[in-house]
């Protein structure tokens, strides 16, 4: 008779497959899970504490359209969260402590931010947040808000439509004849 001998790291993937079954079972996970990504955990990190496969688990929310829709509305609520950490990062010019109070050198000064640094991961955030919802942080959405025709005369052309468009609405309001085109152009 042969002797087999087992690794101890299949033994693991074993135990970690087994208990990606049962994860996959409970009705709750995909909610969890959605919650957990929306507070800024990351399908690895999750998968390491509940000690199952990361790709086992992300395969398992990929393959059904609901999972990947709760997963997908997930990091869109994080990327809106992104975007605030941003604006913190980009409004304090200070470092800080875990707690929130300022960090000061051996002389009591408070200690600037490297705004190199600061740059970067506010240029992350915004990135990643683009990623995650390009509807409202995307390019798209930059040029959706920008309906204005500026023309090749810059802001002096915006003004300039502003105005007519203006002039256009008085003009309906007194009952007389409105340029249709030029009130649908601009949005109010």
């Amino acid at each position: 008779m042969e002797a087999t001998i087992q690794s101890p790291v299949v033994t693991d993937y074993n135990t970690k497959l087994q208990r990606l079954e049962i994860v996959k079972q409970d009705p709750q996970t995909m909610n969890v899970i959605a919650q957990r990504v929306a507070d800024g955990e990351t399908l690895r990190e999750i998968a390491g504490i509940w000690e199952i496969p990361f790709g086992g688990l992300q395969l398992w929310i990929m393959s059904d359209r609901e999972r990947f829709e709760l997963y997908e509305n997930a990091l869109k609520a994080r990327a809106d969260e992104e975007v605030h950490q941003a604006i913190k990062i980009s409004d304090d010019e200070y470092c800080r402590n875990d707690d929130g109070t300022v960090m000061k050198n051996s002389d009591g000064m408070p200690i600037l931010k490297d705004t190199t640094r600061s740059r970067l991961q506010v240029k992350t955030r915004l990135s990643v947040a683009k990623m995650w919802d390009a509807k409202r942080f995307g390019i798209q959405a930059a040029k959706e808000e920008r309906k204005v025709p500026t023309g090749t005369a810059g802001i002096g052309e915006v003004v300039k439509v502003l105005s007519e468009a203006f002039r256009q609405m008085d003009l309906k309001k007194s009952g007389e004849t409105v340029d249709a085109e030029i009130v649908k152009e601009v949005k109010i």
